[in-house]
């Protein structure tokens, strides 16, 4: 599986990006001259000099000594705090954010504990998905005939293709139920996105009311209709439960994420404090800001939510939970989530964007997700199943069964332990991989839309 993932590494798209917003001239670098490589490295490296949240620790460097501003951005990062700063082209940022479009197969992966590599979800209206025949829990099993573990780099990308001249290619799949074979021929694409996986109001027998589940995949704009129309239908159900399924969310635009939070609680946090943003030193005065919760048409009026959570729950999905858990109760059933508290601002030169770390949200407590949200109960994601409750005598996908349990018994199955460890996802590994085919590469971030205010 190591050339495989590798090779997807490559190829990558992971959603969670950072915020675009025009940006004054006193916190972005200008340079005068061409849009040259060396002139694109300068103004990076004058960046993570200037706005930067850690510009003052930033190491003396040739900027020309780097072969692109992304490697230099990437080499520059503080640590232990950015494992997130990138640069990017503008148009790629853009397609995803505004426009709600992929490019690729369609699918995201996780190894097993067999290291086999089983297809966690299928994007509706992508190329896989569009066969109708390829499903969570099915395992990539060979393209063209060479199996996944002799797979190497160039022969990943010569049976892809590029996004201008995109090759077909035959996938084998093992079924995850029957261990059949099964063979689909796909071509990358591009396609629009469908950011609510799945959502149902689930009537146990053991609960007087109903619960509203909904696996939520990423903040685009894409995600706003779709959610408006999954807590409507939660709201005219009458729902006194929300199962919030985060597991695979690594973020996207935090306005999306102040409307979802200010819809889960309603009236209880009507406008007040969401968010608090600091940034370095030398803007902190002029650009420090706070986001309130807005009044919202759809308005649940939740007095607990419940959160599915991994390493891959990110930024915006963070904050959801950050910002809610000071109003009302808040479980998180799962494991440790990454822990990103920055947000970012798309500042662009050229055709490139650059998303270095500019400010760190706090909640109404005044805490951060630095380190990670630590899960109130245990659970690890269940890939044998599809998501959603089964009523018909089988198994319940394992992460949504503990929640429900918790729901109806008020008590974990499994307890969350003092030991349960912080997990340094930078989306460098195939547990990130939102599209295992993309021209580009991308990494997680929160985005941030100024029109919110």
């Amino acid at each position: 599986m190591y050339q495989f993932a590798k090779a997807c590494n490559v190829a990558l798209l992971t959603l969670a990006i950072s915020a675009c917003t025009s940006s004054s001239d006193s916190n972005t670098a200008k340079i005068d001259g061409a849009c040259s490589t060396d002139n694109i490295k300068q103004w990076a490296y004058d960046n993570l000099n200037d706005y930067y949240l850690f510009a003052d620790q930033v190491s003396t460097v040739n900027p020309q000594s780097y072969t692109t501003a992304n490697e230099l951005v990437k080499d520059l990062r503080v640590q232990p705090f950015d494992r997130f700063s990138y640069v990017t082209d503008t148009s790629t940022s853009d397609e995803v954010f505004i426009e709600g479009k992929l490019f690729g197969i369609g699918y995201q992966w996780q190894p097993d504990s067999e290291d086999r590599v089983v297809i966690s979800a299928v994007h509706a209206n992508s190329p896989l998905g569009l066969t109708g025949t390829i499903n969570r829990g099915d395992q990539i099993a060979a393209i063209n005939g060479v199996q996944l573990q002799d797979l190497t780099e160039a022969q990943f990308n010569e049976f892809t293709g590029t996004r201008e001249q995109p090759a077909r290619a035959n996938w084998t799949f093992i079924d995850g139920q029957t261990n059949q074979s099964k063979t689909v021929a796909l071509t990358p694409a591009l396609y629009d996105m469908n950011t609510v996986f799945h959502s149902e109001v689930i009537e146990h027998p053991d609960h007087s009311g109903k619960i509203g589940y909904m696996v939520f995949d990423v903040f685009v704009r894409a995600s706003e209709a779709e959610l408006d129309a999954t807590l409507t239908t939660f709201r005219n159900e009458g729902i006194n439960e929300l199962v919030l399924d985060l597991r695979y969310n690594g973020g996207g635009l935090v306005d999306i994420a102040t409307k979802l939070s200010s819809q889960i609680a309603g009236a209880v946090t009507d406008g007040k404090p969401l968010m608090e943003y600091r940034h370095n030193n030398k803007y902190s005065e002029e650009f420090d800001f706070s986001l309130q919760f807005s009044d919202e048409p759809i308005d649940l009026g939740l007095e607990r939510l419940i959160v599915l959570t991994t390493e891959r729950t990110a930024s915006s999905s963070e904050i959801v939970i950050s910002s809610l858990s000071p109003y009302i109760e808040v479980v998180t059933i799962g494991s440790r989530t990454t822990g990103k508290p920055y947000i970012t601002f798309g500042n662009e030169y050229c055709d490139k964007q650059m998303h270095a770390l500019q400010a760190e949200g706090f909640n109404a407590n005044n805490v951060s997700v630095y380190g990670g949200i630590a899960p109130s109960c245990g659970a690890t994601d269940d890939l044998t199943r599809n998501f959603g409750y089964s009523t018909d005598g089988g198994t319940t996908e394992g992460m949504l069964q503990s929640a429900i349990d918790y729901i109806v018994q008020g008590t974990c199955n499994t307890p969350a332990t003092a030991a349960d460890p912080v997990t340094l996802n930078d989306g460098s590994n195939g547990l990130s991989i939102i599209d295992s085919f993309s021209e580009n590469r991308l990494e997680p971030g929160a985005r941030y839309n100024r029109e919110i205010n």
